[in-house]
This record gives C-alpha cells, structure tokens and sequence, in this order.
C-alpha cells in the first residue's frame, strides 16, 4: 500500500496513536525506575537498578512469553485493554502509595502491563491492514520511538516542574495508558462498522446470486423439455420429421 493511502486511512492513524502510548507508557516507568528506586527506598545505584529495571523487564518478559504461549486462546483486544488498565493502576500505585515498597512492587506491575501492547498492535494492525507492508510497520515503528522519547521526557519535565518530585512526574504519565485505551475504543467501534458493512454486502450479494441462479435453473429445465419433444418428434412414425424451430414454436414452456 503506497504512503499516500496510509496517510489517508483513519485506522493507521488509531494504529500510530497505539504505538506512541505503548512506547511512553513502557519507558516512562522503565527510564526511571532505578532513580525511583533509589529515591524512594534510599539504597544504592547498583541495588536500585536491580531493584527497579531488572524487575521490570522480567515481568515485562513474562507477560510477552505468556502470551506467545497462550496467544491462540487469548482475545488479543480484550487482553490488551486489561493490560492498559492494569498498567494505570500500576502507575497510580506506584506515584500515590506513601509506601516505598508498594510503589516498587508498582513499578514491577507496570512492566508486566506494558509487554504486550507494542507487539499487540503491530498484531491488530498486520489483521486490519493486510496490504499495508513494510512502509506501515516502518511507520508504526517510528511512532513507537516517538513515544518512547517523549514518555520519558514528560516525566523528567514534570518532575523538575515539582521540584525533583519523581511521583509527580509519574503520576502524569498516567495519560498514555489512558489515551491507549481510548484508541482502542475507536479501533473497536471502527471494527465493528467495518463488520456491519461487511455483512451488509454478503447479504446483498446473496440476494443477487439467488435471483440469478432462479432464471438460470428455469432457462436449463425449458432447454430440457425442448430437447425431449424435439426427439419424439423425430421418433414418430406418422409425423414427418420437422425442424426445431418447428419443434420450439409448438412446444409449451
């Protein structure tokens, strides 16, 4: 599919917006989960990064594997919209909670949240638009560097706004995963348009088919019976053999 027609289409652009909250929403938490770490439950560099990052990409790792696993029994657009609920609780716990410890176990959830929502929308976009190709992945690619930058960078302004406040910086962050489930409730609704009109047109194309098989099935039984009287005309002993058109002419239809 050209880049004009990509462009042009609504649903890439839903697609795109899914891909910049996914890639805010994963490095938001993952950037600065090891000074969250370290400030919230004053420990060391090398503890908080093992505290917070390490943490977080194992849960994030475990969400992908399970879903590779499970991935034919799983709804995936029900699966991510839990996934992008359990991903603002997570953030809520992990900016609000007045203990350290639970806004890490925070931390932890969101990255178990965020692992399948990059990989699921290149997913629900590869079954929308099959014909988009390599230029659309690429695209939806880039939007998801885009977010990945600007996750991180809303924190670091909203925090240094705060005066070094990390949780407040986390605590805004919180709009991507609410934007992600906003776009997956269009690309709902935009689905189930598309259904409606697709059934629609099988219907209608059902009906033509019908009313064409009737004059078809009717024009096959008249060529029959012309061609049975035509041959015991011909059979007949007291009549002399006459013609087809004479044969077509004197039979009933």
């Amino acid at each position: 599919m050209p880049v004009r027609k990509l462009f042009s289409s609504r649903i890439f652009w839903v697609f795109a917006l899914l891909m910049v909250c996914a890639g805010a929403s994963e490095q938001a938490m993952s950037q600065w989960a090891s000074a969250f770490a370290e400030s919230g439950l004053q420990i060391s560099k090398s503890v908080g990064d093992l505290a917070g990052p390490c943490m977080f990409s194992i849960l994030m790792g475990l969400s992908r594997v399970f879903y590779a696993k499970f991935s034919e029994k799983i709804h995936l657009k029900a699966f991510m919209a839990g996934s992008g609920a359990l991903c603002i609780a997570s953030y809520l716990l992990a900016s609000l909670c007045p203990n350290p410890l639970l806004s890490l176990i925070g931390c932890g959830l969101c990255g178990l949240s965020v692992g399948v929502l990059w990989p699921g929308t290149f997913s629900l976009a590869s079954a929308s638009c099959p014909r988009g190709g390599t230029a659309m992945f690429a695209l939806l690619a880039l939007a998801g560097d885009l977010g990945c930058s600007a996750g991180p960078s809303l924190v670091g302004f909203v925090s240094d706004a705060a005066d070094g406040n990390l949780k407040a910086g986390l605590l805004a962050a919180i709009c991507f995963p609410v934007l992600l489930l906003c776009g997956l409730a269009v690309y709902k609704q935009m689905a189930r348009n598309v259904g409606r009109c697709w059934k629609r047109s099988a219907h209608h194309i059902g009906e033509l088919q019908q009313k064409q098989k009737k004059p078809a099935f009717r024009t096959i039984i008249r060529k029959a019976r012309l061609r049975s009287a035509t041959f015991k005309m011909k059979k007949t002993k007291s009549s002399p053999v006459i013609s087809w058109r004479t044969a077509v002419h004197g039979v009933r239809l």
